[in-house]
């Protein structure tokens, strides 16, 4: 009895000592280099986490969101030479160009950090001593390959040579970036001491990483021997970075600075520490782990495997998750400077509207693949699903040529067909949240669309614009059920689409305390009388004509190796012929929705399980041929030695399904879609297929490339075939 007298008053003091005593939701984007303007890349990771920061705040919870810039380095230092100014200078203009690209967008962030902060250096400074003070860096001598570009040092196995304006020229396999050698004191940190602690962290934590592949990739390149990393660069070759220590028991007779990464991934124990020094929020539990750091695939390796052991050698609690995501291509082709497919997102976002742009790249793209942007899927999206069934219903249930009072009415009792939807309505929190716990946010968006449809469907099957005329009493019932259904709906939309959810929301006449908190997402929490704003409701997303396809032009089949399209795919099954003994069947995933039956004569070289679930490269642009009675649709590439043996080709770490391979320096595709190559060209070209005296697998001097390296074999100086 006294709980239920006062519980009441002391409801929003207990709400405000539990959120003291509650550890916040702690987002994160990578800080973005300095060395290029914002582009889709930057705007997609940073959508990402300023969507699950706004679904954080819808639930009620206390959420930090933190971006910044990334302005350290050797390549900073040489843009700016390049551009007449100093470092800081330099710095303080692009990153000013992303802050202004993310207001344009309409990310609500909490905290931009940039690496140049005083704070910063500091932070970086104390992770240092703490490293250090552990036994886990110790001066050294470096000797080897660099890359500027990548601020990253390379491996004999890691660079390959190119010819470039008549020069063979080293650069890395990964990046395709120069590298140059260097021999340099510096100091290094004891990476190699964390492979079995990593490896023992992935398997107590199996879904650290989102998606599960992305783990596994990274759990194969650390049961590989990991190499010391060096931390630091002499302070006269690189002056832009924060120097180590003064007070480091290392004593050199030149100052040191820290390298990048070491400097770059501190970045959010410094935001986290912070948000900690804000009187305001002082008194409140730290943020730190981080919830979930959002990234791109191309930085995987340095957030899942050196910061980790980073802050296992400072004791510290590690992030909770990595989400890891593609790249975007447009029109079905990589986006390069090269190829002037480039997009600006702000000026997408004007042309369609920024809501309609937010929900586009977030609907259309899945962490596991790359996204693909064209405006004729963007004007799909546009017109049928946000035009056609969130706007219209929206119209609908604020019509006032149906709604004649401009209220939410007073429902009257329900039918089976109400109770129905009811009950599809009140499941929709609970499944979009297992999505969005996931940041699963393309999902949650197929889930709330799902339900969108059904109310559509009841709309039409209910026709209040008959029972209007008919039924006033029955109306306002399904009038309810119509507004009711929509504020539920927009609410999650909401952190998707901020203000379009707020418009909607906003026409209903929905209020304020109907707006935020777990318990608001329930059916029936607005009540009847509520009045509609006067004025005509706002259409929420005007239509667009559909662009006409660009015509493609004629293309002419090249006579050297990108006549071949040779992509990444992955054996889903295999089975020995029926009638020839040497020869498997199998089934490829290409990524072409369905999988390819490919024949092989391998069942000599390759045991069937060693064929089950491989990846490997296959010829895709092949004339059907039909081997002892079965038809083959394209060819699985191997390396062969001089006495006949025969072995699949070793993929790099990272490759994925429906990848194609490139041929640098060798440049464009030179193959027609849907056109095989003829048969005699196919053996003129594969005479020059090859490895080489390291095992890469090469077309005359050009090396088999894709997106995380180099294609390898065993057998050297072999053939392929």
């Amino acid at each position: 009895i006294f709980f239920s007298n006062w519980s009441r008053k002391l409801r929003g003091p207990l709400v405000l000592l539990w959120k003291a005593m509650t550890k916040p939701f702690y987002v994160t984007t990578p800080i973005y280099y300095v060395n290029a303007q914002p582009h889709i890349g930057h705007i997609y990771t940073t959508l990402i986490a300023d969507t699950l920061a706004r679904y954080h705040r819808l639930l009620g919870e206390d959420v930090y969101f933190m971006t910044g810039t990334d302005e350290h380095g050797q390549k900073i230092e040489r843009a700016a030479e390049a551009k007449g100014v100093d470092p800081q200078q330099f710095c303080d203009g692009i990153s000013g160009e992303f802050k202004d690209a993310f207001n344009k967008m309409n990310m609500q962030y909490d905290y931009f950090i940039r690496t140049s902060d005083e704070s910063h250096m500091s932070e970086v400074q104390k992770m240092w001593m703490k490293l250090e003070s552990e036994g886990y860096i110790e001066l050294g001598t470096h000797e080897g390959w660099y890359c500027v570009s990548d601020e990253a040092f390379c491996t004999e196995l890691q660079v390959m040579d190119v010819e470039k304006d008549g020069k063979t020229i080293k650069v890395s396999r990964e990046s395709g970036h120069p590298v140059e050698w260097i021999i340099e004191e510096n100091f290094k940190f004891k990476l190699s001491a964390f492979q079995d602690r990593l490896l023992e962290f992935y398997e107590a934590n199996p879904n650290w990483i989102t998606p599960a592949f992305r783990q596994r990739e990274v759990e194969a390149f650390v049961k590989k021997d990991l190499l010391d990393l060096s931390v630091s660069r002499k302070q006269k070759i690189c002056k832009w970075a924060i120097p180590v220590p003064a007070e480091t028991k290392h004593k050199t007779e030149e100052q040191h600075c820290v390298y990048v990464w070491l400097d770059a991934l501190t970045n959010y124990v410094t935001a986290a520490e912070q948000r900690q020094r804000d009187p305001a929020h002082s008194d409140k539990v730290n943020c730190w782990p981080a919830d979930a750091h959002i990234i791109g695939k191309d930085i995987m390796k340095f957030h899942a495997i050196y910061w980790p052991a980073f802050l296992m050698a400072a004791k510290l609690p590690l992030p909770k998750r990595l989400v890891v995501h593609g790249w975007w291509t447009k029109d079905g082709m990589k986006i390069s400077k090269s190829l002037g497919n480039a997009f600006d997102p702000v000026e997408k976002a004007t042309e369609f509207g920024l809501d309609a742009l937010r929900y586009f790249l977030l609907r259309e793209s899945s962490f596991s693949d790359d996204g693909d942007y064209s405006d004729v899927n963007m004007t799909s999206r546009l017109n049928g699903e946000l035009a056609d069934n969130l706007g219209n219903l929206m119209l609908r249930c604020v019509s006032r040529t149906i709604n004649k009072d401009a209220a939410v009415p007073e429902p009257g009792e329900y039918t089976e067909e109400d109770k129905t939807l009811i009950n599809v309505v009140n499941e929709l929190p609970g499944a979009v949240d297992l999505k969005m716990q996931d940041a699963d946010i393309q999902n949650a968006l197929v889930k709330i669309f799902e339900v969108l449809i059904k109310c559509n469907q009841y709309v039409t099957q209910q026709e209040p614009w008959v029972l209007a005329k008919k039924d006033p009493e029955r109306l306002r019932t399904v009038l309810y059920m119509m507004i009711e259904s929509m504020r539920i709906v927009a609410l999650l939309l909401s952190p998707v689409m901020p203000e379009k959810g707020r418009l909607i929301l906003d026409a209903m006449g929905v209020p304020p305390e109907l707006r935020v908190g777990r318990e608001v997402l329930k059916f029936g929490a607005l009540k009847g009388g509520t009045k509609f704003p006067e004025g005509d409701p706002p259409v929420l997303f005007p239509k667009k004509t559909k662009p006409k396809p660009e015509a493609k032009p004629v293309k002419k089949e090249a006579d050297d190796v990108t006549a071949f399209d040779i992509r990444v795919g992955k054996i889903v099954s295999v089975k020995k012929h029926d009638t020839a003994d040497t020869l498997y069947v199998e089934k490829v995933d290409l990524g072409e929705g369905e999988p390819r039956q490919i024949v092989s004569g391998l069942v000599n070289h390759v045991p069937v399980d060693k064929m089950q679930d491989a990846m490997v490269l296959v010829i895709c642009n092949l004339a059907a041929a039909n081997l002892k009675g079965v038809e083959s649709n394209g060819m699985v590439l191997c390396a062969g030695d001089a006495d006949g043996k025969l072995e699949l080709l070793t993929l790099p770490v990272g490759s994925e399904v429906g990848q194609r391979v490139t041929f640098p320096p060798l440049e464009g595709a030179g193959y027609i879609e849907g056109v095989p190559v003829a048969k005699r060209k196919v053996q003129k070209l594969m005479k020059d297929f090859k490895t080489d005296d390291n095992g890469l697998v090469c077309w005359k001097e050009a090396k088999f490339t894709l997106p995380s390296g180099s294609v390898l074999a065993t057998i050297k100086n072999g053939i392929v075939k």
